[in-house]
């Protein structure tokens, strides 16, 4: 496991996350469309590729929810919709 540095002020809150999904089991879903979605979120966005690449996946269904601890990116995305920052996950006994 990657140890996580003092910046990082979310850690816990992220590793909480992590047991849910790895105990709950996650479908990982790729749509065919996805290369032109990242470029398009790219270009608007005009941000690197890895937040936008991991948006743009998620842009693609609506039921789907980008969780960043990346407060920059946060606020440059946060209209394209679909996006919640990592404090804000509410985690309820058991999950």
């Amino acid at each position: 496991m990657a140890v996580l540095g003092e910046s990082e002020t979310d850690s816990e809150k992220a590793l909480q996350v992590l047991r849910a999904f790895s105990e709950q089991g996650v479908l990982l879903l790729q749509p065919s469309h996805w290369l032109a979605e990242v470029a398009a979120v790219v270009t608007r966005l005009n941000h690197h590729l890895f937040d936008t690449l991991y948006h743009a996946v998620t842009l693609s269904s609506p039921e789907i929810r980008l969780v960043t601890a990346d407060e920059r990116y946060y606020k440059k995305a946060a209209l394209e919709g679909q996006i919640i920052r990592l404090s804000e996950i509410e985690l309820t006994e058991g999950s």
